[in-house]
């Protein structure tokens, strides 16, 4: 992956999903740290995207819960190998 080939805007999403990866303890950036970094960021075109679709207005709140449940769900470290 050659981060130099991202928009400024795709890096700083990248960026803010591994931020909220690790604030929520969880060892690897999933879909939707990546997810709600996208609806974090200013004129959002995912946030707006799902306006359209007719998401719910607390989508938001419910991925950041599912983001802090997800830390008790996976291993913080594998030491099995």
């Amino acid at each position: 992956m050659n981060i130099q080939k991202f928009t400024q805007k795709s890096v700083e999403a990248i960026q803010n999903a591994q931020n909220i990866a690790i604030e929520n303890q969880n060892a690897q950036i999933e879909q939707e740290h990546l997810l709600c970094a996208l609806l974090e960021q200013e004129n959002s075109l995912i946030k707006e995207l799902l306006k359209k679709m007719g998401t719910s207005e607390n989508f938001e709140e419910s991925l950041k819960n599912e983001i802090s449940n997800t830390k008790s769900k996976k291993c913080k470290c594998d030491s099995r190998k």
